[in-house]
């Protein structure tokens, strides 16, 4: 089976590069099957590193980068927020219509959860920690609206704009990580209690908990204290040993299941999906465990999107752990190469085939606009060695 090579790329690098010029180059120069588009992101602070461009910084706030049919949405609370730099264009739109004249299949991706001004506006379905700090920044998967305004999006995504595939990321909760370190004052840092802050303990996690297992109410006064244990004795000789008194099994059950909320969520986006539906792999919801993404995750959707680190591509060990072997044409591997120099060319291409002769259903460059253009020129010698040698 031929590899099939997709780019990621940002609307507004396809946008200011020309649509023609820019999708026209990645059919014919570059040579990949399609691109993958970000329909929605996070607040992003862009430094670009091609010429000409009319900005070499770029900059905008969370929203979606297409303009919604209300109809999808007369029903939702949280509604997609068109961003600005878009004005009242539709990016989504005009880039599908240049990528069907260079017949180039079209991915896009949905960040799920994360963004501030996505929270400023909703903050009612914010995350809250078991401290009851609320999240700024990350609404909660678990929350009824959160649900139904990503079930929406994902129709109407799916049946306007005749994607192949959409690919579902950052569909999770807030964690200790999405906290700029100096901006935290905190004591030094115990794994168990870094975990315990990246629970969410809204009022819809604990409901939903209590009415499946233990009780929601419950596990947030063990959290409480074992936390409260955390910030009483970090710090002293014996903080290791008291580490041991975190671990909880009611806090270990309600992770567990939080994970089936994720799943389940997961379960209602493919029904509702018009096209493929891929899910790209998170280890801050899901344990690094080819077991557990098989059995939980292929079963549910077309699509697990997974690093080619975590695989093992020739240049990278495998960073899962494995008894058995992931079903090759059921994952979409993303390659990150925004690094690549001269120098590295070489194992570029060489771990790019490694990959093409694995069978996977496709391998993603990440991206387009970050790249310069001496990994441009590295990525489609790539894309040609491995078509050439996997005929």
């Amino acid at each position: 089976m031929q590899p099939q090579f997709y780019m990621y790329c940002y609307p507004w690098d396809l946008e200011d590069e020309g649509l023609e010029e820019s999708i026209g180059r990645l059919a014919g120069e570059i040579g990949v099957d399609g691109i993958n588009v970000a329909a929605t992101t996070s607040e992003v602070l862009h430094y670009r590193p091609r010429k000409p461009l009319e900005k070499r910084v770029f900059k905008t706030e969370a929203g979606a980068h297409f303009q919604p049919d209300k109809k999808f949405y007369s029903s939702c609370r949280i509604k997609p927020h068109p961003a600005a730099w878009m004005k009242s264009r539709n990016a989504l739109e005009r880039i599908v219509k240049v990528c069907e004249k260079e017949k180039l299949k079209v991915r896009a991706s949905i960040n799920c959860c994360v963004g501030r001004a996505l929270v400023e506006r909703y903050p009612f379905a914010a995350c809250v920690n078991a401290l009851g700090v609320i999240s700024e920044r990350v609404l909660c998967p678990t929350h009824p609206d959160v649900r139904e305004f990503l079930a929406a999006m994902v129709e109407d995504l799916s049946t306007n704009y005749g994607l192949e595939a959409l690919e579902i990321r950052e569909l999770r909760w807030e964690d200790v990580t999405d906290h700029n370190e100096n901006e935290v004052c905190r004591p030094p840092w115990l794994p168990v209690a870094a975990d315990l802050l990246s629970h969410c303990f809204c009022s819809s996690c604990r409901q939903a908990v209590s009415a499946q297992s233990v009780g929601g109410d419950a596990v947030l006064q063990a959290a409480t204290a074992r936390l409260e244990e955390w910030l009483d004795h970090s710090g002293t000789e014996n903080t290791k040993d008291r580490s041991t008194l975190l671990y909880d099994p009611d806090v270990l059950e309600y992770s567990m299941s939080m994970r089936g909320f994720v799943l389940e969520l997961v379960s209602e986006l493919k029904q509702r999906a018009k096209c493929e539906l891929a899910v790209r792999y998170s280890a801050r919801v899901f344990p690094a465990d080819a077991d557990f993404i098989q059995e939980h995750l292929m079963e549910r959707i077309d699509a697990v999107v997974v690093s080619s680190r975590m695989l093992g591509d020739g240049a990278t060990e495998s960073t899962l752990d494995s008894h058995v072997s992931l079903i090759p044409s059921k994952l979409d591997v993303i390659k990150s190469v925004e690094q690549t120099d001269t120098s590295t060319m070489q194992a570029l291409v060489a771990s790019t085939l490694a990959l093409a002769e694995r069978g996977y259903r496709s391998i993603s460059f990440s991206d387009y606009g970050r790249a310069h253009q001496h990994t441009l020129d590295a990525i489609r010698q790539a894309i040609r060695f491995a078509r050439r040698e996997t005929r």
